[in-house]
């Protein structure tokens, strides 16, 4: 019986280790930091800028809390379509680069797609600052 129950808890602390494993990978948080200051680019051109904090933190916690899809490929995945932006989170000369997907808002990472569907990234065409040109194929 002393054997059964020893191998029955090590079947259930790897278990329990394992599944809590799973669970941090999925919901840590891409972004942890504060920032000051944000810069979308859309197409290589200036979308908008934003310094207002609190659309700023809105922004980060849509990218922390988005559904994610583990995707470790080497290179930019959607680099062929021509078709992308990025978000430029500063505070003071610190940076943080996060690229996303035209038309479908989803943010890129390294290892992650997440599923964040910004609104701005639905049309290359509509800008804060000027319309830019989508580009011919």
């Amino acid at each position: 019986m002393d054997r059964k129950r020893k191998v029955l808890l090590v079947t259930t602390l790897c278990f329990l280790i394992a599944s809590l494993t799973v669970v941090g990978v999925f919901n840590y948080r891409i972004i942890d930091k504060e920032y000051d200051k944000l810069t979308i680019t859309k197409l290589d051109e200036v979308a908008f800028i934003i310094e207002d904090q609190e659309q700023i933190n809105g922004i980060i916690n849509q990218i922390n809390t988005s559904p994610r899809k583990y995707n470790p490929q080497n290179g930019f995945r959607y680099d062929h379509t021509n078709l992308f932006g990025a978000l430029t989170f500063e505070k003071g000369t610190e940076k943080k680069v996060i690229h996303f997907v035209i038309p479908n808002g989803h943010v890129l990472t390294k290892y992650w797609e997440i599923e964040a569907n910004f609104e701005f990234a639905k049309d290359p065409n509509v800008n804060g600052r000027k319309k830019v040109l989508s580009p011919s194929f």
